[in-house]
């Protein structure tokens, strides 16, 4: 159990489930010995998981046993190169704003109205709340008394901020907010804002015929008016958003191309090595060769049970790290090409969990375990171990070929087709299997709604 438990552990989580144990047992300590190395898939023998070269404490220690560190690295770490975190370092867009308070001419109670307003914008940096509901949690929660009209006049005031189109309470009002502090009022402009005013609900259903009749232009006209509202970010508090949830990402393991060769290290960032201490390995041999007393029977469990529990945890941690890099050998063994291309998604090859079970000989619960958020790093990027796991389909040679290649022969389509005239999903059908590829129209419309695109009628362009 505890070690499925840490093979679930990315890298930085483990680090500090060590720091944990290292706090918690006395007779494990950290090993200052450096003597850790990287392997290359393709020259190493598959790691023995069930290899055990560790002090037995049921027996009288030797020498040698007492004297051997007993690594958590156990051999599979990159010695030279201690790769450190990659952070995703942005500012909120919550906090962008609170800092843009400072400037206003809002008096003290109004300021906090206004921090309270922030609060309530979603990811998107929408306020999906109406100024009577805002009024009332003011007055219920911090006793603040503001009637709607003040906290419409305090929106309206975030609203004047950067990003522009921030607190709107909808995509048509955060789109006008922008369109109306864009700088130059040409004819275009003047149209989007009219298109966005008067005619939302055809433009968003992409009723151009509908558009240009109602409000009288040209085709033309109404194509430059378009670009411009193109041009307007939809989400103003997403660009930013990242900042809020960031998380570290620190890759558990790194491939390195060396002349061809694909070479694997797990990355030990921060993680300490452990041994057995051997304070409490030379106090177990003086309790055993003492006489047989009541005290000397307490201690000796005392020290037994510490040491039973620290080797019990460096084994462990050796055995979730083995098992990692027998997953990522056998993923890189399936995916040479992909690497070798430097991640040309039409080199990916249909792989499934039960592929990497059969070549490891674990569980295909075990694959999952050592799949789920874990990164590797590689010289053209960094990717999660599931982005490697796809079905196949099959194409008119019979050949599978993975869903990533489908998806970019079916981007491709999409990319190059007639934007006054977009392809149905019953026509990209005809024409991926014009191309060999075997496939339903839901699945074209599964693959097309999983890459994002939406369907005809909303790509259709002036």
């Amino acid at each position: 159990m505890q070690l499925a438990k840490l093979i679930e552990l990315p890298n930085i989580q483990l680090e500090q489930r060590i720091k944990e144990e290292l706090e918690a047992n006395p007779a494990l300590e950290i090993n200052s010995d450096d003597e850790n190395g990287a392997v290359d898939y393709q020259e190493q023998e598959q790691p023995a998981l069930d290899d055990d070269r560790s002090l037995d404490i049921d027996d009288t220690p030797t020498d040698d046993d007492t004297d051997y560190p007993i690594y958590v690295r156990s051999g599979y770490y990159d010695s030279g190169d201690n790769r450190e975190p990659i952070f995703q370092q942005e500012t909120s867009f919550r906090e962008t704003l609170i800092e843009q308070l400072s400037v206003t001419s809002l008096s003290e109670e109004e300021r906090k109205i206004a921090e309270f307003i922030i609060g309530n914008l979603d990811s998107d940096g929408y306020l999906r709340r109406d100024f009577m509901q805002l009024s009332d949690d003011l007055a219920f929660r911090f006793n603040i008394y503001a009637d709607i009209d003040t906290v419409e006049r305090i929106v309206r005031e975030i609203q004047s901020f950067e990003p522009a189109g921030i607190a709107a309470a909808d995509l048509q009002e955060c789109l006008l907010i922008q369109i109306r502090r864009k700088e130059g009022a040409t004819p275009a402009i003047k149209l989007a804002e009219a298109l966005l005013e008067e005619s939302f609900e055809e433009f968003s259903k992409r009723n151009f015929p509908k558009v240009i009749k109602k409000l009288q232009c040209s085709e033309e006209e109404l194509r430059l008016a378009v670009e411009e509202i193109q041009k307007l970010n939809p989400k103003p508090g997403g660009a930013s958003e990242a900042g809020d949830e960031a998380q570290k990402i620190t890759p558990d393991f790194i491939v390195e191309n060396m002349d061809g060769h694909l070479h694997l290290s797990l990355n030990s960032g921060e993680m300490p090595d452990l041994r057995l201490s051997k304070h409490y390995t030379d106090m177990l041999e003086e309790y055993m060769r003492s006489g047989d007393t009541a005290r000397n029977r307490e201690a000796l469990a005392f020290v037994r049970k510490n040491l039973g529990d620290a080797k019990s945890f460096i084994d462990v941690v050796r055995q979730r790290n083995a098992t990692l890099i027998a997953v990522m050998q056998a993923i890189l063994a399936l995916q040479k090409e992909f690497f070798l291309s430097n991640g040309d998604e039409s080199c990916l090859k249909p792989m499934i969990l039960k592929d990497i079970a059969d070549i490891t000989g674990l569980d295909i619960s075990t694959i999952s375990r050592v799949s789920n958020a874990k990164h590797v790093e590689t010289w053209f990027g960094i990717f999660p171990l599931n982005a490697f796991f796809s079905g196949g389909i099959e194409n008119a040679s019979g050949e599978e070929v993975s869903v990533e290649e489908v998806k970019k022969v079916l981007r491709a389509i999409i990319d190059s087709e007639d934007k006054s005239a977009p392809y149905s999903d019953e026509a990209l059908l005809g024409l991926m299997q014009e191309r060999g590829y075997k496939l339903a129209r839901r699945t074209v419309a599964k693959y097309r709604d999983s890459m994002e695109i939406p369907v005809a009628r909303l790509r259709r362009e002036i």
